[in-house]
C-alpha cells in the first residue's frame, strides 16, 4: 500500500475516467471509489491550460506499478487505497 502523493511524478496513458478534483487528495479519494482505478494524475491549478483540476483515473494489466512514469511539473500522482488497512502506510 502506497498512501504517500507524489509531486511532479505523472502516470501517463491509461486512462479509464476524468473527472475534475479540488486537489489531489479528493481525486485519491475518487480513484479508491472507481471500480477500475488502481492509479491516478491530477493536474494541479498551476496546470498549463484548461485541464486545471482534472483527476486522471487509471487501471493497467502490469500492476502493482504504473508502466510509464515521468517526472513532470504540476502535477501529483498516487495510488488507490482501496487495499490498505487504517495503519498501513509505505513509501515508495
Amino acid at each position: 500500500c502506497v498512501r504517500d502523493l507524489q509531486m511532479g511524478t505523472d502516470f501517463p496513458g491509461d486512462d479509464v475516467a476524468n473527472v475534475f478534483a479540488p486537489d489531489a487528495e479528493y481525486c485519491q479519494l475518487i480513484c479508491t471509489q472507481h471500480h477500475l482505478c488502481q492509479f491516478f494524475t491530477f493536474l494541479t491549478k498551476d496546470w498549463r491550460s484548461d485541464n486545471r483540476q482534472k483527476c486522471h483515473l487509471k487501471y493497467t494489466k502490469n500492476v502493482p506499478s504504473p508502466p510509464t512514469i515521468n517526472n513532470l511539473q504540476n502535477v501529483v500522482s498516487g495510488f488507490s487505497q482501496r487495499g490498505c488497512s487504517a495503519k498501513a502506510s509505505s513509501t515508495r
